[in-house]
C-alpha cells in the first residue's frame, strides 16, 4: 500500500506503489469482513453448542485511509484499537462504559478458568471500583522483525522515517469513549474527559512491564520458528 503526506512517506504506509487503488482496497476488506462473517457464524453455532463460553474478538484494526493511513503496522490510532468484542455465555459482562483491552479477555478467561495468576487485566464479569480499574493502556514497540526492515530500506524510506517507525508509541482509553494517544507529531485526542489523560498515560506507561521474548529457553524448535516467523522474537 502507498500514501504519501506533505512531510514525505506516511508511517503507516511507507511504500510507494503505482497501481495501488483505494477504492479496490477498501472494497477487498470489506468483501473479507463479510465472508469471515459468513464464516464465523456457522463456527460460532458450532463453538456455542461444545462449549460454556465463547470471546469473539481482534486483534487489531485496520487504517483504510484514514489521515493519509494504510494497514496496520504502526502506531495506536483508533482505526486500529477500537476492535470488536463480544462474549457469549451464561454470565454478562459488568464494563458498563469502562475501556477493555485484550489483557482483560486473558484476565477473564483465566476466572473463567479458575486460575490465579499475575495479570494486567482484569475480568470481565467483575465491576471496576475505581478509576485506576477504568483506564487501559495501548501500546506499540516499533518494527518487530527483521524482514520489515529491510523491506522499508529496498523501498528507499530514509533513516529518519525508519527510526521514527521503530519508537514506541502509547495510547490511554478512559471511560465515556475517550482516547489519547502518542504519534510523531505529538499527543492526540478523541472525545473529552476532565482527566488529566497525559499524566495518567505517564503512569501507565511506568507501571507496565516489558517483559522480554529473548529467552526461547522450554519452547520448541518449532515454536520458536513459528514466533520468529510471526515477527514476535
Amino acid at each position: 500500500t502507498n500514501g504519501i503526506d506533505n512531510g514525505g512517506y506516511s508511517f503507516a504506509t511507507l511504500i510507494e506503489r503505482e497501481d495501488f487503488e483505494p477504492a479496490t482496497t477498501r472494497q477487498a476488506y470489506d468483501d473479507c469482513a463479510r465472508y469471515l462473517s459468513d464464516v464465523y457464524r456457522e463456527i460460532f453455532s458450532v463453538l456455542r453448542s461444545e462449549f460454556d463460553y465463547v470471546i469473539t474478538v481482534s486483534d487489531h484494526g485496520e487504517h483504510l485511509g484514514e489521515d493519509g493511513m494504510w494497514g496496520h503496522n504502526f502506531g495506536v490510532a483508533p482505526p486500529l484499537t477500537n476492535i470488536p468484542l463480544h462474549v457469549a455465555g451464561e454470565r454478562e459482562v459488568a464494563i458498563g462504559d469502562a475501556p477493555v483491552s485484550l489483557l482483560d479477555v486473558h484476565a477473564t478467561i483465566l476466572d473463567l478458568a479458575g486460575c490465579n495468576t499475575n495479570t494486567r487485566g482484569k475480568s470481565l464479569f467483575k465491576p471496576r471500583r475505581d478509576e485506576t480499574e477504568e483506564r487501559r493502556l495501548v501500546e506499540y514497540h516499533g518494527i518487530c522483525n527483521d524482514p520489515t526492515y529491510e523491506r522499508l530500506r529496498k523501498a528507499g524510506v530514509d533513516e529518519e522515517t525508519v527510526r521514527a517507525y521503530d519508537s514506541r508509541y502509547c495510547g490511554i482509553a478512559l471511560p465515556g469513549n475517550y482516547y489519547g494517544f502518542e504519534t510523531p507529531d505529538g499527543f492526540k485526542e478523541f472525545g473529552k474527559t476532565d482527566r488529566n489523560a497525559t499524566d495518567e498515560l505517564a503512569v501507565l506507561k511506568e507501571d507496565a512491564a516489558m517483559m522480554s521474548v529473548d529467552n526461547m529457553a522450554g519452547y520448541s524448535e518449532e515454536m520458536t520458528s513459528q514466533l520468529e516467523a510471526l515477527g514476535y522474537v
